[in-house]
């Protein structure tokens, strides 16, 4: 029965998510294509007409970089609205009449969850290479090119993360982030349907913003893992620094570790308040 309650999650989520990715990667093609020709005719003699042309190619290129990181928010906003609609609205009371446990519906939630942010990644991952393919080639055959680009250096990049694990660490920290995101995000809306009966949307938002607000001082206090991670992967090619590679890897490993165990804390914690608090009558 799990089985099928992860299919009907996942096919309620798949149109809004399909649809966010497309735009994705078309904005992510024609920002690369602004750029490329603002490049190409930055070389040319000023004139206002030149100097207006440039300034819109910025422009395309800005929004499209814009509506990408638009596109990935939408895809934790689907997932909340389609958590909340379907346990805590009208649709809940169905929900909670099938023959399956609270355990298995929220697992579904749950997996439904991991299974949209990490194909968003992916996607995020091709669209980063598509814009670096498009803005380095040299030639003007772009679609021969961005061939022989995904043929030949995608895999070749693949292999350079296997390879340097502080950069394959890194890929799953961000993918642990957005995971620990969505999950704290079920969290609160759950205490708000559980614990007031009107407000619960304002609740909800209200619980969210206070703990991503203790998050951040948290990870403000530790310090900036990304910038860090940027300079350890500029200075991870300099010889003689095999030591510190391995005590950023074990730096990593342990945020990787503390971002996991919240996810799994607030995961138990919303379960339970399922399990126990939640009252449909």
């Amino acid at each position: 029965m799990l089985g099928k309650l992860l299919k009907y999650d996942l096919r309620a989520v798949f149109k809004g998510w399909i649809i966010a990715m497309i735009t994705m990667v078309i904005s992510t093609v024609s920002s690369a294509i602004s750029l490329k020709i603002k490049f190409a005719i930055e070389s040319k003699p000023y004139s206002a007409e030149l100097w207006f042309l440039q300034a819109m190619l910025t422009l395309i290129a800005s929004v499209g970089i814009i509506v990408s990181g638009i596109c990935l928010f939408s895809v934790f906003v689907m997932l909340l609205v389609r958590f909340y609609k379907h346990l805590f609205t009208d649709e809940g009371y169905l929900t909670f009449t099938l023959p399956v446990s609270r355990k298995q519906i929220f697992l579904s939630k749950m997996l439904n969850a991991i299974i949209w942010i990490v194909l968003s990644y992916i996607i995020i991952f091709l669209c980063v290479n598509i814009f670096y393919a498009i803005v380095l080639v040299e030639s003007d055959d772009i679609p021969s090119n961005l061939m022989s680009y995904t043929l030949i250096c995608v895999p070749l990049l693949v292999m350079a993360y296997l390879e340097r694990v502080n950069l394959l660490l890194i890929q799953f920290i961000i993918i642990a982030n957005s995971i620990l995101a969505t999950v704290v995000g079920y969290f609160c809306i759950t205490l708000g349907a559980t614990v007031v009966k009107r407000g619960k949307l304002l609740i909800s938002i209200g619980a969210y913003y206070l703990l991503n607000a203790v998050y951040t001082l948290a990870v403000q206090f530790m310090g900036t893992v990304s910038l860090t991670a940027l300079l350890m992967c500029f200075f991870e090619r300099l010889p003689g620094q095999h030591e510190s590679n391995v005590w950023f890897a074990a730096v990593l490993i342990t945020v990787l570790f503390a971002l996991i165990t919240l996810s799994a804390f607030f995961y138990c914690l919303t379960q339970n308040i399922i399990e126990r608090k939640l009252n449909l009558a």
